[in-house]
């Protein structure tokens, strides 16, 4: 989306595939075999790789920082020093940023949804299920939900089981629905449900490696895109501030304020024309107009 609205070339760099080769062990040669053109890549892990993207050139955007110890921060600082701009996709983790007065030029480039999954406020949606559990789960809300359905056992929902690096999914009765091995089986499956369990990674001890960051992921506007009402627990920050948590998400803390959340949400259609209006705010072309503006200013 970001090749097609910048009118830009889209490449794809295998640097897994690289860092098993020669340049593992010697990453100045790396250098060699870059691009020279500007170029804007997306990064992981800030200071996993020792080599790749500390160039004039390039503009990276971080997508999971996790970093607080001095010794991270001084190695981020370092392996990006050249870049005339970095990116931070997590508010929270710019503020903190900023906070410290990171010598870096950075911004604030948020996590969005493809405009292709536009919602209008004639988009309808045919629910099948009450829940569906896609990837990571939150270990209360899986065990609400759990304790939910036994007391309920009209419930409809569907989980996981990881099967080598995909999933295949099941109903409440057992009935295997098969492995969703594309992005659109994925995003099929969500539009099923009337209702998405969301978490921060780092609550409830879902993720130890975030150093206490909380992060919204992609999945909550995967969520929203999709037509389906959001229970979540989360603890709040300034990037749960921006993707307004509190206003487009139903946060729980006890078992009792779960199930009143599940009865009153399993028969309720969600409000399509608030949920265009949020959209709006977060599809990838608003992003684009933000980078657009940032590239100007270099």
């Amino acid at each position: 989306m970001l090749s097609q609205l910048l009118d830009v070339p889209l490449y794809y760099d295998d640097w897994k595939r690289r860092d098993k080769t020669i340049f593992w062990k010697f990453p100045l040669l790396a250098s060699f075999f870059q691009t020279s053109i500007p170029t804007f890549a997306y990064v992981m892990l800030p200071i996993a790789s020792p080599h790749g993207n500390n160039k004039k050139n390039i503009i990276p955007c971080m997508i999971d920082f996790y970093c607080r110890e001095k010794s991270e921060l001084q190695l981020f600082y370092k392996r990006y020093n050249k870049c005339p701009l970095v990116l931070i996709s997590s508010k929270e983790a710019y503020d903190f940023l900023v906070s410290i007065k990171c010598p870096l030029n950075i911004k604030h480039l948020p996590l969005s949804i493809s405009d292709k999954y536009r919602v209008n406020n004639k988009t309808t949606f045919n629910k099948r299920f009450d829940v569906v559990m896609l990837g990571r789960q939150n270990i209360v809300l899986q065990k609400f939900l759990n304790r939910y359905s036994e007391r309920h056992n009209d419930t409809t929902y569907v989980y996981g089981k990881k099967e080598g690096r995909n999933f295949r999914y099941f109903d409440q009765s057992g009935l295997d629905l098969g492995c969703m091995s594309t992005r659109e089986d994925y995003m099929n499956l969500m539009r099923q449900s009337r209702i998405g369990l969301y978490a921060t990674p780092a609550m409830d001890s879902g993720r130890t490696d975030t150093n206490g960051f909380n992060q919204v992921t992609p999945r909550f506007l995967e969520y929203i895109v999709n037509g389906c009402h959001v229970i979540a627990r989360y603890s709040q920050n300034p990037d749960t501030d921006f993707y307004e948590l509190d206003k487009m998400s139903t946060r729980i803390e006890t078992y009792e304020q779960f199930e009143k959340a599940m009865d009153k949400l399993r028969c309720e259609d969600v409000d399509v024309s608030r949920y265009s209006q949020y959209l709006e705010k977060h599809y990838t072309s608003n992003r684009v107009q933000m980078l657009s503006s940032y590239l100007e200013q270099i």
